[in-house]
């Protein structure tokens, strides 16, 4: 049998770990830590720039969190797991976790049974959202709102218009800058629905 001279990389969660890295980097910088040349020279351990790139990192839990994920031995990134621990109640808001078991179920369900289905949980979630970091609300939002041009029966689309409102309601400090680009688009929609009772909720919302 032949037996090829070269054998294939192999493909590690620690390398995802660096990549994330990377990419918190950039968002908390608005920098690239590593283009090609240096991430050639931080290779050979010789990116002599590295720690004055890291300092632009204004948050010091980002960039003590961004130095580990890209640390140059593979073994010394922590798992996702340990990141997700670590991190717990301070950049990952406690509440992921609740989030994390509601979102798990919502993608595996259609528009309609969605919103029902959120309809149904909020609740559940909603006190601990706003209690810890209301801008949690713009992920279900989000959810709500990606849904609404794909819902079918009238029912869904009037909860649906709840939920926003309800969301909205909860941290108005926080929808406010929202509210033109993300909801206005998608009730205007709503305003061509041949259902007169959704094209009146949509203009009461």
């Amino acid at each position: 049998s032949f037996t090829p001279l070269i054998a294939e990389p192999q493909l590690t969660d620690r390398m995802d770990m660096f990549s994330l890295g990377c990419v918190l980097a950039e968002l908390f910088s608005d920098e690239v830590l590593f283009d090609l040349s240096a991430l050639l020279l931080y290779k050979e351990n010789k990116f002599e720039k590295f720690d004055s790139s890291l300092s632009k990192i204004e948050n010091v839990q980002i960039r003590s969190l961004v130095k580990s994920l890209v640390a140059l031995n593979p073994q010394d990134r922590p798992s996702a797991q340990k990141v997700l621990n670590n991190y717990r109640g301070s950049f990952f808001p406690v509440y992921f976790d609740g989030l994390y078991r509601l979102f798990k179920v919502l993608i595996t369900l259609s528009p309609d049974t969605k919103i029902l289905y959120l309809c149904q949980e909020l609740e559940n979630h909603l006190p601990a959202i706003v209690d810890e970091d209301p801008r949690g609300l713009l992920l279900l939002l989000d959810v709500v709102v990606s849904t609404l041009r794909s819902l079918k029966h009238v029912h869904c689309k009037l909860v649906a218009q709840r939920i926003v409102l309800k969301l909205v309601g909860l941290a108005p400090e926080v929808t406010e800058s929202i509210i033109t680009d993300r909801l206005i688009p998608y009730f205007a929609h709503l305003l061509s629905d041949p259902e007169q009772k959704v094209r009146g909720a949509a203009v009461n919302a």
